[in-house]
């Protein structure tokens, strides 16, 4: 099971926490303040994929080569 990071909105607690892929949609507890409304953030590895597939799609689009 992957470990997700998360962000209070009530109380602004960082935590992380182990989750099962199948239960990503059902609300988080935060440790802090016990309040249920925590949004999941976007972790490095998301973002560098993300990244990655930007700089593959506009690389791909030019037709230019470099070198």
């Amino acid at each position: 099971m992957p470990i997700y990071e998360y962000t209070c909105r009530s109380c602004g607690e960082n935590f992380d926490q182990l989750r099962n892929v199948n239960d990503l949609d059902s609300d988080v507890e935060c440790p802090k303040c016990q309040k249920k409304n925590a949004s999941r953030k976007m972790s490095l590895t998301a973002a560098a994929r993300e990244l990655l597939q930007q700089l593959t799609a506009s690389s791909s689009c030019s037709g230019r080569r470099y070198g």
